[in-house]
């Protein structure tokens, strides 16, 4: 059977291995796809979880620690409400991330007008081309539902220093008797095609060198494969440290003689020779008879 300390030290490890499991998860998603995270409403639950971790990991590491060291610990102030405290903290995060990614995950999108909308904002908002064109290439998709949805959008944009190659070039989609746009962004540029991507005058070139399929499906269902993931990983975080809080808690307010008694018996069990000794023996004894 473990020892409360031994449990709480366990519990500690697969905690903090976990947050740091999760500052990793998070911490890519934040840095490599910023723009996703905003548009799909991902980004709070992703940066709750950045913080919730980079809180957790240090304090766990810190308790570890002290079950492992209880007299040192103690005299340096990190007594057992100090400790209590400090999960509860953890698990207040923890849980604040878990109801963010669940509201999230939960709450009713319209995600084929959301990105039609910001189809239209693409030629006069760079903040908007910006989130189409990352997202587009990231998914490997064209559009909201289909690559057909920017013919209706004239996502092209002549300025005045346009040269002759320039206009030809961004006027080459536009057909003159539908007044429709017959190209798409080099954004839905498919990346595993060796050969010239053609995005413009598509149904002269075919659709071999482009992503055909919309993004608004594809976004929705990495969308909820992202919060679902933070929210299992937040829940199991609080899971543990629940049990941690309950066992520490348990435990009542640790004196200075119980933990330098639990800091021998760990001592005396770390090896065959120590268990050997006298002292040792006794230890062992009077612990066996509590």
């Amino acid at each position: 059977m473990f020892t409360k300390a031994e449990l709480i030290g366990a519990l500690c490890t697969i905690l903090a291995f976990l947050s740091a499991a999760q500052i990793l998860l998070t911490g890519i998603l934040s840095f490599a796809f910023p723009h996703f995270l905003s548009l799909s409403h991902c980004s709070m639950a992703t940066a709750a979880g950045v913080i919730s971790g980079l809180v957790a990991v240090p304090m766990i590491i810190q308790l570890k620690t002290a079950q492992i060291s209880p007299v040192i610990e103690l005299r340096y102030g990190y007594t057992k409400w100090y400790q209590v405290i400090a999960i509860v903290v953890c698990v207040s995060l923890h849980v604040v991330a878990d109801i963010i990614a669940l509201i999230s995950v939960l709450l009713p999108r319209q995600w084929n007008d959301e990105f039609l909308n910001k189809m239209r904002e693409y030629k006069v908002k760079k903040s908007s081309k910006s989130v189409i064109d990352n997202i587009q290439w990231a998914l490997q998709c064209c559009g909201s539902v289909s690559y057909k949805d920017w013919y209706t959008v004239k996502w092209t944009k002549i300025s005045e220093r346009s040269t002759l190659v320039d206009i030809i070039r961004d006027t080459a989609g536009y057909s003159e008797a539908t007044k429709e746009v017959n190209s798409v962004p080099f954004s839905c540029c498919a990346r595993k095609i060796l050969e010239t991507c053609m995005h413009y005058d598509v149904s002269q070139y075919g659709t071999k060198t482009i992503s055909v399929s919309g993004c608004s499906l594809k976004m929705q269902q990495t969308a909820q494969l992202i919060l679902w993931s933070e929210f299992g990983v937040y829940a199991v975080c609080v899971l543990i440290e629940g049990i941690i809080l309950f066992c520490l808690i348990r435990s009542g307010r640790a004196t200075e003689e119980d933990s330098e008694f639990e800091w021998r018996k760990y001592f005396c069990r770390r090896s065959w020779t120590n268990m050997r000794t006298e002292r040792c023996k006794l230890l062992l004894e009077q612990y066996e008879n509590q």
